[in-house]
């Protein structure tokens, strides 16, 4: 996973949360100076015959969020 790129609006630290479920997860980054965050990424399990453990929705949620975070951060 890539690391999180400084606040593009204070250029405070970042924070990557996360909540995992049994069939979902979402993720979210959070400047920890101005609370600028991105919104929650979900990942939901919509097979349900799979065998996926729920920390798979959860990193997949927060790749993303980090992906959100950084396409928008300080250069």
């Amino acid at each position: 996973m890539a690391e999180l790129k400084p606040c593009p609006f204070c250029g405070g630290e970042a924070k990557l949360k996360g909540i995992c479920g049994s069939e979902s997860a979402y993720a979210f980054v959070i400047c920890e100076r101005c609370g600028a965050r991105t919104e929650k990424t979900y990942e939901f399990d919509l097979y349900g015959k799979e065998v996926i453990t729920p920390s798979f929705f959860l990193e997949k949620a927060k790749s993303r969020a980090v992906s959100l975070w950084n396409a928008r951060a300080l250069q």
